[in-house]
C-alpha cells in the first residue's frame, strides 16, 4: 500500500499521508502548530501528552520517551508561569515528577518530589465556615 503514495497526485497523496500517518505523529505535528501559533504551555503540553500516550499504543518506547520530554517541558513552563491553578498545582508537580523518573531523568525527578509540598494550597475559609469552626454553632 505505500508504493502507492508516489503514483497518487500531490493533492490526493497528501491526504492519503495523514490518513497512514500514526496518531503519535499527528498529535505531535498538531502541537507543533500550537507552539507556533503562540499557545499556552498547558495546551501545548496536552497535545505532547496525547502524542505520548499513542506511542504507547503504537508499541514505540522510543517515541513514546521522545514525547514525554517535550510533556515535561511544556508542563514544568506552565507550572513556572503560573498557568496552572492552585488547586491542581501540586498534583501537576507530583505528576511531572513522575514523568521524571518514567523518562530516565532522576535528578529532574528528585527535584520534582522536592516540589511538591511547596504547591499545595489552602483553601481559604469563608467567614460562615471560619464562624462555624471557632464558635461550633
Amino acid at each position: 500500500m505505500s508504493g502507492l503514495a508516489p503514483t497518487l497526485a500531490p493533492s490526493v497523496r497528501m491526504r492519503w499521508l495523514v490518513l497512514a500517518a500514526p496518531g503519535s505523529e499527528k498529535y505531535g505535528g498538531a502541537a507543533k502548530v500550537a507552539e507556533w501559533r503562540g499557545a499556552d504551555p498547558p495546551t501545548v503540553g496536552d497535545l505532547w501528552i496525547r502524542a505520548a500516550r499513542c506511542a504507547l499504543d503504537e508499541r514505540d518506547p522510543e517515541a513514546e520517551r521522545y514525547y514525554a520530554r517535550f510533556v515535561a517541558r511544556w508542563f514544568t513552563q506552565a507550572l513556572e508561569c503560573g498557568d496552572i491553578e492552585p488547586e491542581s498545582r501540586a498534583g501537576m508537580a507530583h505528576g511531572l515528577a513522575e514523568l521524571w523518573l518514567h523518562i530516565g531523568h532522576l535528578q529532574s525527578a528528585a527535584g520534582g518530589f522536592r516540589q511538591v509540598p511547596h504547591e499545595v494550597s489552602i483553601p481559604r475559609r469563608s467567614g460562615a465556615w471560619s464562624r462555624l469552626l471557632r464558635d461550633g454553632s
